[in-house]
């Protein structure tokens, strides 16, 4: 079946090349996002959504462009810091996830 709405996904200007096309890539960044519950979490390790992301195109994506800036707040916002503004680490607890390497 297709998609026939007009539901395009929207995440604003790339995070590395600040273009706009085929934005639709969220990568998970090991650092925590300035506005706490808008960010990534995890269930599994018992984290709260405070992990910054950034959104990437598909074209940086597949040159591994270097992210320039980060998403600020929630991603719908489509608000942008300096990736180099994020100063907190913010990663996995792997003594709850056994089935991965350390």
């Amino acid at each position: 079946m297709q998609n026939t709405t007009d539901d395009a996904l929207d995440l604003g200007t790339c995070c590395a090349c600040g273009g706009v096309a085929n934005v639709r890539n969220i990568i998970m960044l090991p650092f925590e996002t300035p506005i706490p519950g808008t960010g990534w979490g995890c269930f599994v390790c018992h984290l709260p959504a405070n992990g910054a992301s950034a959104v990437l195109c598909d074209a940086c994506i597949e040159s591994g462009a270097e992210i320039r800036y980060a998403v600020s707040g929630y991603t719908t916002k489509k608000e942008r810091i300096p990736y180099d503004s994020l100063t907190i680490p913010f990663l996995h607890n792997m003594k709850y996830h056994p089935d991965k390497d350390d």
